[in-house]
């Protein structure tokens, strides 16, 4: 399998969501610049969406950096909208944001 970074940001929320392959994911606060690996419904149900098979697949074939968005309806019926998602294939590039990551749960 191939190793991969995956992020997307809902500005509205000041959430960014990042998924590994390695199956960790966590929910960065932009505006406190803190990370969380414990997040919460609403949360969880974004991180499934951007680890779909159909997505992750997607965006790896389409290469490193490439933008895109998605929309979709909830759980509760509310539309979320995810932007700037971006996938990473570069393996030094993945262990950097994946120690910046973990460091950011202790600030």
């Amino acid at each position: 399998m191939q190793k991969f970074l995956i992020t997307g940001e809902i500005y509205e929320n000041r959430k960014r969501y990042v998924v590994f392959s390695s199956g960790e994911e966590y929910v960065f606060n932009i505006q406190e610049c803190k990370a969380s690996n414990n997040p919460s419904k609403e949360d969880k149900q974004i991180l499934l969406k951007l680890r779909e098979k159909e997505l992750v697949d997607k965006l790896v074939k389409e290469r490193d950096n490439f933008w895109r968005s998605i929309d979709f309806v909830d759980e509760d019926g509310n539309e979320v909208h995810v932007s700037n998602i971006k996938c990473y294939t570069y393996p030094t590039l993945i262990s950097y944001e994946l120690e910046q990551y973990r460091s950011a749960l202790y600030n």
